[in-house]
């Protein structure tokens, strides 16, 4: 429930990474929850989510590899 309250407050990039980070299962709502609550929920808190996760360090890297193959 807290994830879906500040998702109200995130831009159209910050949402776009969070629905890939959930939709491909890179994290849970509930990690994603815990990085926000202490970096805070922006941009830089989901793409370190995501560089952890998979070596990429942002989404439009991701596009481009799948762009690639």
């Amino acid at each position: 429930i807290v994830i879906a309250m500040r998702r109200k407050i995130m831009d159209k990039d910050t949402q776009e990474l969070y629905d890939y980070l959930m939709d491909y299962e890179i994290a849970t709502e509930k990690e994603i929850c815990l990085v926000c609550s202490i970096n805070g929920t922006n941009l830089d808190s989901l793409e370190s989510i995501l560089y952890s996760r998979t070596g990429y360090r942002d989404l439009e890297q991701i596009k481009d590899m799948e762009e690639d193959y």
